[in-house]
């Protein structure tokens, strides 16, 4: 009768039905239309998958708010850019809830933050080219702990020794903040082992190991790009290395780059 229904269960997303209840894999995805020709009555059984992450409040049902669950952080920035998932308090918020494969470069087009419940890792996977996160114009990402939370926990994200770019590009008028509790490790670029940025980056606190770079073993800031950096202190965090000029930090013609410990 057209009557909405909402299949929730915490920590698990919903892939599908099937008529076999033993099934792991779905016959029909969410909104299909099922046709059935029998004249009995049936039973149609919900595939479940342990999630990897969840957009908090994500969604409105009886007039509450509720998380929605993804068995992959790609699909919940794609649903956050198509629309498809509602903005809380200005802002989409992913709470990773275990170790989480990308394979394929995250676009982040609109507000998002990204935390961690746990010690959990974002890592690239073998097919992974390009850069982990691309930061948009006009957008800001925000990863590791949010003061307003009053929780701390670690959030790492891991890339490869060969075969991508950097961990975070930030275009142009776009920004991105590194909070306490990130970890950003294991990867290698030709600029930038961890970050790349064009635009505008605040980084306070977080932490870095074994990454390396042609240039910029840590942060490369392309030319009038803008960065502060507060408390973070990469050589002593682990090994970081550029195979020709800026072990940690490599800064172009006419960018910024704002250093203190306070």
């Amino acid at each position: 009768d057209g009557e909405e229904v909402l299949f929730a269960r915490p920590g698990y997303s919903l892939v599908g039905f099937s008529f076999d209840k033993t099934s792991t894999e779905p016959e029909y995805l969410p909104k299909d239309i099922v046709e059935v020709t029998m004249k009995k009555d049936f039973i149609l059984y919900a595939i479940w998958k342990e999630s990897c992450c969840y957009v908090e409040n994500g969604a409105q049902f009886n007039g509450k708010n509720v998380n929605i669950y993804y068995t992959t952080l790609e699909k919940a920035i794609d649903d956050i850019t198509s629309g498809k998932v509602k903005a809380f308090d200005g802002r989409y918020k992913v709470v990773v809830t275990a170790d989480c494969q990308v394979n394929n470069t995250i676009q982040i087009s609109k507000n998002v933050v990204i935390v961690s419940n746990g010690a959990y890792t974002i890592s690239a996977g073998e097919a992974m080219s390009g850069n982990l996160f691309v930061v948009n114009g006009g957008v800001a990402l925000t990863m590791g702990n949010v003061a307003s939370d009053g929780v701390v926990t670690t959030l790492s994200v891991k890339g490869k020794t060969s075969g991508m770019n950097s961990l975070v590009k930030v275009s142009t008028s776009g920004n991105f903040v590194a909070n306490e509790g990130l970890r950003l490790y294991d990867n290698y670029a030709s600029a930038g082992g961890g970050i790349y940025v064009e635009g505008n980056a605040t980084l306070a606190n977080f932490d870095v190991k074994n990454l390396s770079a042609e240039n910029g073993g840590v942060l490369y800031v392309a030319t009038y790009g803008k960065v502060i950096i507060n408390g973070t202190k990469f050589a002593s965090s682990g090994s970081v290395f550029a195979n020709n000029y800026g072990g940690a930090i490599y800064a172009d013609n006419k960018s910024t780059v704002d250093i203190s410990y306070a």
